[in-house]
């Protein structure tokens, strides 16, 4: 199968298929912890130029043209199928710029990569990444991150933010009526108005860092060409504060493995609202 094509300059060759291949220039740049901290207090998202270096998205995209051969737009977890995706894309980077943010012991709660594939309608309504009808992060000790494996533009659907919208706590989330072909039925965040939204261009290799409550939703794409992306949900020690299925395993980065969410979780089924 050809593979799929990606608008803008390709990102780099592609580099070795070994499933736990390192990329050689994988080295992110951190923005200083300052900087991130004061800018998520605020707006609650920063922008991360250079997550991961962009030699490793030629690789990356390949990849998943491989996962969304049969035609999903959703692949779940793909770190967990391809060791490869950990080591390039988040745990060598994670650690890097978030590590200094959350703490040492940070652990992958979710992973999903998207793809938008050219004139399809595939939109992502208003949403906040710490909270489903069986989750809820502590924004304190959680971080959403996505990260541009192509350029994500306006005209192909890249993310919206709505700036400060995390300093009003969680919204009640609602799961959409509407089913999106490939990608299932979408989880919104249940709001009246949207205000300060702002469209975030990224090239590849750059990454968007978010508070957990930050409202934010994405378009379709309208050119001929698919976007990709990544989005990864960190927590730290005490990051869930809701969960309806206590025995679900988490990704230690610090052991590269699947572990109980054990301290992770604070409290089962705990109802009450976190402070926004």
């Amino acid at each position: 199968m050809a593979s799929i094509p990606v608008s803008g300059p390709k990102c780099g060759e592609s580099l070795s298929s070994a499933a736990f291949g390192r990329c050689e220039s994988s080295v992110s740049v951190a923005v200083q912890e300052d900087s991130v901290s004061d800018r998520l207090r605020v707006a609650g998202w920063v922008r991360s130029p250079t997550w991961v270096d962009p030699a490793c998205c030629g690789e990356a995209k390949q990849r998943l043209d491989q996962l969304v051969r049969g035609g999903a737009r959703v692949v779940r977890n793909p770190h967990l199928e391809d060791g490869w995706f950990c080591e390039n894309l988040i745990c060598g980077p994670a650690e890097a710029v978030l590590g200094p943010i959350l703490g040492g012991d940070l652990a992958i709660e979710n992973v999903f990569a998207v793809a938008k594939m050219s004139d399809q309608r595939f939109e992502v309504p208003w949403h906040q990444d710490g909270i489903n009808p069986d989750l809820e992060l502590d924004p304190s000790r959680s971080i959403a991150v996505w990260i541009a494996i192509t350029h994500a533009t306006v005209s192909n659907g890249c993310l919206e933010v709505a700036s400060g919208s995390h300093r009003r706590g969680y919204r009640p989330p609602v799961v959409s009526d509407e089913v999106q072909a490939g990608a299932g039925r979408p989880t919104m965040a249940t709001v009246d108005q949207i205000e300060g939204a702002t469209k975030v261009e990224l090239s590849p290799g750059d990454a968007l860092l978010m508070d957990t409550r930050l409202l934010h939703c994405s378009g379709s794409n309208r050119t001929d060409f698919v976007r990709y992306g990544v989005n990864v949900r960190f927590v730290a020690p005490g990051g869930i504060g809701r969960i309806t299925d206590p025995t679900r395993e988490i990704f230690s980065l610090r052991s590269r493995a699947l572990i109980e969410a054990g301290d992770y979780v604070r409290g089962v089924n705990h109802q009450e609202a976190l402070e926004p």
